[in-house]
């Protein structure tokens, strides 16, 4: 077992010795510096200009690479959970959901996703994102740890500055660049226990103009259950031969090909950057991905083993006050395990343009354009060798914009910024207006007022647009899923308020009150298109689960307060957010197979009720204490009890609809502590206990437990 640490543990010893002599340690650590200090951190997010955390003109938090490395974070999704107003689910050892306040989480019911679409996930500008069905498989990220300079994210609507599926916020990831006057730097940091987790970048000032950095990672979890939720037996089942999916009972290891293993990933990247002049840089990034991990909903089970193999190139010029940014992912997605019929390759391609415009002092405009272009294609795995998967075919998704930023100050105590964008689909083809407008009061050097309203959309995926496959085919039906090429795109409109204060010289404050209204939800309803007959001869009926939209509304009004402050050298950040969600016009019945039998499931009984779907409060804690060379830090995260409709299902002798569909999410209280020891001020050996309390609730629906995990780790920061 040891022989997996070997490789890590040299490496980490070799960068200390190689490049301690070059390299020069920050000027301070984060926990030593001060309040102040800490609300000037830069944030580039928030307006698309690099400004304070305190300046920042929306609701925003940055999680610094400091923070990640104190609290002994073992992913990027795990270090979300040290920001405010984020659901971030572990559904497996290292595999996660994330979203932002949950506002329309579990929406509609019965299709469930982990797949969240209304997140906008960057890495230095880059989208990250599933065109397919939407969303963001974190696994499928290229970076891990130590690359990361900071995490920032935005919360509301930000489509008019990035674009569609920007829906609830922005995570936008910062990846390290040089470390000061150092020459070379470099991070390492490895965790081992009965999981291991390892990244590293070491990078160069090859001179004045040129910088390299390259990195790698991998990461090898193990499950700590193998069980598998059943749906239709509503039931966890350790044998898969016990599925109720025929073809699963029958070759299990086809679909999970190692059901013991939750995430195993690797990645690699290379960084180039040349700056020939003071307002000139050119960024050449490129990287590698590979990972099988536990995520998804198929094959007749709520998790599955799903892997994925990519590469993405980057090239980005900023040139005086143009930007322009060109980057093409491409890879092969298997959505259930080793089974070539649920393979598909992908191509994602954005490019984006803008120009900083400041006409005065009080004014600057930022005009933009964009296009982003996704292919899917499965026909080799399918049509061309006589098989039948999850898409048969393929099919190019695209939209074009155009956009316009104005930043206004008529007088130094306020600020006033205005943004609108136009999406041109090409499904549905028509054309989306989203809008931001936000008003920024100083009181004084202390005190800050804001206020926005905007409105933007999700975008337009293949699946929804284009599907075509059978769902089922016996004696008594027929079922063919069919995508929707014109369906209303998904639409948040947002009113808040927001106030940031640094109360004294060692606390701060900020709070933000938010009202969002969701609309244009959209679900697989059941159309006959052929109904069955049963005497005097049997004929199979034809049903169809077409895309539409429906008529469900959400409306979720709540409050998010973070605090900062210092006891001495104690930093102490609690954060929470409560919330509650009102739905209407809401049916538990949008995907019930055979409405003409059981009127009673009929997706016509709709009520106005409220949402159990999203915890009503969540939050956590992190406390740093460093003590001359040690440093300990506790970390928590919790959520309250909600609930989630699962998939319903239909008994296969009868026909009749099961009804049950609801699993209660316990709420949840995961506490860690990591405790680390500096030999020389760039090397630090640390203790890191994750959910030390041994609360193995699972966080959704027919997910895995999540048990105590002890892990010993170093770290090398030069």
């Amino acid at each position: 077992m040891m022989k997996h640490y070997v490789l890590p543990v040299a490496l980490a010893f070799l960068c200390a010795d190689v490049y301690a002599q070059d390299a020069k340690t920050d000027s301070e650590d984060m926990y030593e510096l001060s309040l102040e200090e800490l609300m000037t951190i830069n944030i580039v997010s928030a307006s698309k200009k690099s400004e304070s955390t305190f300046e920042a003109p929306v609701t925003s938090y940055v999680v610094t690479r400091q923070d990640i490395l104190n609290s002994g974070a073992t992913s990027i999704p795990d270090a979300l959970r040290l920001a405010p107003g984020l659901i971030v689910r572990e559904i497996a050892n290292g595999s996660y959901d994330v979203s932002i306040r949950g506002g329309k989480d579990n929406l509609p019911s019965h299709q469930f996703t982990y797949l969240n679409t209304s997140i906008l996930a960057m890495i230095n500008g880059r989208p990250v994102f599933n065109y397919l069905q939407g969303g963001t498989y974190w696994e499928n990220l290229p970076i891990d740890i130590a690359d990361i300079e900071q995490i920032e994210i935005v919360y509301g609507p930000n489509a008019p500055l990035y674009g569609p599926n920007a829906v609830d916020g922005v995570i936008n990831i910062i990846t390290r660049k040089g470390a000061g006057d150092a020459k070379t730097y470099a991070t390492a940091t490895t965790q081992f226990g009965k999981s291991s987790i390892f990244s590293a970048l070491v990078g160069t000032k090859l001179s004045d103009k040129w910088e390299l950095s390259v990195s790698a990672n991998n990461t090898n979890r193990k499950r700590a259950v193998t069980e598998f939720f059943d749906s239709n037996q509503d039931a966890f089942i350790t044998d898969l031969k016990q599925s109720t999916n025929p073809v699963l009972a029958t070759d299990p290891f086809s679909y999970y090909p190692d059901p013991s293993v939750s995430a195993k990933r690797s990645g690699a990247n290379f960084n180039l950057y040349f700056t020939p002049t003071s307002k000139t840089v050119f960024t050449l990034n490129s990287g590698y991905n590979d990972n099988r991990t536990i995520s998804g909903i198929n094959a007749g089970s709520t998790v599955n083993q799903m892997s994925n193999s990519s590469f993405h190139h980057l090239l980005k010029a900023e040139v005086n006050n143009f930007t322009f940014q060109t980057s093409i992912l491409s890879g092969r997605q298997a959505l259930v395990g080793n089974v070539s019929e649920y393979n598909y390759d992908y191509v994602t391609i954005d490019n984006y343009l803008d120009y900083n415009l400041k006409v005065n002092e009080k004014l600057s405009l930022r005009p933009a354009l964009s296009y982003q272009n996704a292919t899917i294609d499965d026909r080799k795995f399918t049509v061309d060798v006589n098989k039948t998967g999850l898409f048969n075919n393929k099919a190019t998704m695209y939209n074009y914009a155009a956009s316009l930023k104005a930043d206004y100050s008529p007088i130094p105590a306020v600020r006033i910024i205005g943004a609108v964008r136009a999406d041109k689909f090409k499904a549905p083809d028509d054309t989306y207006i989203s809008y931001q407008g936000i008003v920024n009061y100083k009181l004084n050097s202390k005190n800050m007022a804001r206020f926005l309203a905007g409105r933007s959309y999700a975008g337009s995926f293949i699946n929804q647009a284009y599907s075509n496959f059978s769902v089922s085919d016996n004696a008594f039906a027929k079922v063919i899923a069919m995508g929707n090429d014109d369906l209303k795109l998904l639409q948040n409109n947002i009113l808040e308020l927001g106030y940031r204060s640094q109360l004294t010289r060692a606390i701060s404050i900020d709070i933000s009150l938010f009202d969002q209204q969701y609309s244009n939800f959209s679900a697989q309803l059941t159309r006959v298109t052929k109904e069955p007959v049963f005497f005097p001869v049997p004929q199979q009926g034809e049903f169809s689960l077409l895309y539409q939209n429906i008529d469900l509304k959400s409306h979720q009004q709540g409050a998010t307060v973070t605090v900062n402050m210092f006891v001495g050298k104690v930093n102490i950040r609690p954060f929470v957010t409560l919330q509650q969600t009102k739905l209407t016009n809401y049916s538990p019945y949008y995907n019930e197979y055979h409405p003409m039998f059981y009127p009673v499931y009929n997706i016509d009984n709709k009520a106005d009720q409220k949402s159990d779907y999203t915890p009503s409060s969540f939050g956590g804690l992190y406390v740093n204490v460093p003590v001359s060379k040690w440093n300990f830090n506790v970390s928590s995260y919790y959520y309250s009890h909600y609930k989630l409709n699962g998939i319903s299902s239909v008994n296969q002798s009868t026909g009749e609809l099961i009804a049950r569909d609801i699993e209660n999410i316990d709420g949840k209280l995961i506490f860690n502590a990591n405790l680390g020891y500096k030999f020389t001020p760039n090397f630090t050996v640390f203790a890191n206990g994750r959910n030390l309390f041994g609360q193995n609730a699972r966080e959704s629906y027919g997910s895995d437990q999540i048990g105590r995990m002890v892990m010993m780790g170093l770290n090398v920061n030069l």
